[in-house]
């Protein structure tokens, strides 16, 4: 009967010991997994709390979402290299480490010809910028640098307007040394003597000198002047020939100075005579 109860003890306690190994390695794998889980968590399955996940130092391409200009058309005086209008230009850019302008007869990548380099991606617009007059069009690129290092262009075409040709004015007409006479050594033998007339405008166009001359009297403005000089320009000075005569007397004269261009024409006048 002991061995009996002996024997059931020992039975009992060898159960109760494997249930405890058993509770004890199920323990164990338990602590394993949580930590493998962990370790997975800690290695990527949470990127917004990883370092060094790419996503979050991506350089980002610059885009020129807008680029503009107040008017498609510059007002010129006249279509020529001597003259310049002015151009406005608005642009939008984001994600831009510089940007650049140039000018010319195409569309340019503006970082590599000679233009206006290195502007700051805060600057949003360029006021007064040339436009040659002896252009018809202008091609404006604008070139933006992303911060992944990579360009981008747009560009616009702005077209030259001419404004409408003013009627010329001549603000002055005088005769260059001040005197309204030329001194001739004889009234007899058709001496030629040199008179020099100036004028001065602020208009466009050409230059004309005509000249009449009369043995009694000035001559009137609508007598007839002949033609001496042309293509002078609209402001300077010029040499008329003055004949002395033969009829022995003081001779005078009158030279016309003219001002034509496609709008009209405009005539002032300068008398003088001849004297001993």
């Amino acid at each position: 009967m002991n061995k009996e109860v002996s024997s059931t003890k020992n039975r009992g306690l060898l159960i109760g010991l494997a249930v405890l190994i058993a509770l004890l390695l199920v323990a164990i794998i338990v602590l394993i997994f949580m930590q493998l889980s962990n370790n997975a968590g800690n290695n990527g399955e949470n990127p917004g709390n990883d370092d060094s996940d790419p996503s979050t130092n991506i350089s980002l391409a610059a885009e020129i979402s807008s680029f503009t200009t107040n008017s498609p058309t510059t007002l010129c005086a006249t279509a020529s290299a001597d003259y310049e209008g002015d151009v406005n230009l608005n642009w939008s850019i984001s994600n831009a480490t510089t940007i650049a302008l140039a000018i010319g007869p195409t569309e340019v990548d503006a970082t590599t010809v000679h233009g206006i380099a290195g502007l700051q991606p805060a600057v949003t617009n360029f006021n007064d910028l040339r436009f040659p007059c002896d252009q018809e069009f202008i091609i404006y690129s604008l070139t933006a640098i992303g911060e992944d290092g990579q360009k981008v262009t747009k560009s616009l075409t702005i077209d030259r307007e001419v404004a409408p040709e003013a009627s010329p004015v001549l603000s002055s007409t005088t005769w260059t040394d001040g005197l309204d006479y030329v001194i001739c050594t004889s009234f007899s033998t058709n001496e030629k003597v040199k008179k020099a007339v100036s004028w001065e405008s602020s208009s466009t166009g050409e230059v004309k000198i005509y000249l009449a001359t009369s043995d009694s009297t000035y001559p009137k403005n609508s007598d007839t002047h002949k033609l001496v000089a042309s293509g002078l320009p609209v402001s300077g000075s010029y040499e008329v020939t003055i004949d002395c005569g033969n009829t022995g007397y003081s001779s005078y004269f009158s030279v016309m100075v003219r001002i034509e261009n496609g709008a009209g024409l405009k005539n002032m006048f300068v008398k003088g005579n001849t004297a001993s």
